[in-house]
């Protein structure tokens, strides 16, 4: 993932031609497998992601899907928008089920609902696609459902969600 959020900081924008598709790192597969192995929401598989009780040094995943999409989230083009909805769509099948670990974890320790504010009021710029920038922010839509999935009115992870989201932006769109 570090590799991936590299790739993306040393080539910034990507301005593509009318009919050329996004062509991210080979990489990017890891996002992918990541996001099967929470397939099915089986717990186990998703709290891996976060903490690993066997190992002696912890890596905690969350952290480094938060940073990437904070990267992409930071760069308008195709390119980006088309990593930034499978990074989504991994850190949603992270949390669904859910995983209240996860949702803590994201919700209170990161700045995920920072950047789903950016996401949902970014206009498409230089090449993006509408199609694809409308996708992202369902992404985002799915991410808010899942965090807020099992929990109650009075949880951490409602009421930090409800202080720092933009409410008006869901609203007006």
């Amino acid at each position: 993932i570090q590799k991936l959020i590299a790739w993306h900081r040393w080539n910034e924008i990507i301005i593509l031609e009318e009919d050329e598709e996004p062509e991210p790192p080979e990489d990017i597969l890891i996002i992918r497998m990541l996001q099967l192995l929470s397939e099915g929401h089986f717990g186990p598989n998703q709290e891996i992601m976060r903490e690993q009780p066997n190992n002696i040094i912890q890596i905690n995943l969350l952290d480094d899907f938060v940073n990437y999409l904070n990267v992409l989230s930071r760069l308008p083009c195709q390119t980006s928008t088309d990593a930034g909805i499978r990074v989504g769509a991994t850190i949603v099948e992270i949390i669904q089920g859910p995983c209240i670990g996860n949702q803590k974890h994201f919700a209170l320790n990161t700045e995920l609902l920072e950047i789903v504010n950016r996401i949902m009021r970014a206009k498409p710029l230089n090449d993006c696609k509408e199609d694809q920038e409308i996708e992202l922010k369902k992404t985002c839509v799915d991410t808010i459902s899942a965090l807020l999935e099992g929990q109650m009115p009075k949880d951490q992870v409602t009421v930090r969600i409800l202080s720092v989201l933009h409410v008006d932006i869901f609203q007006t769109l």
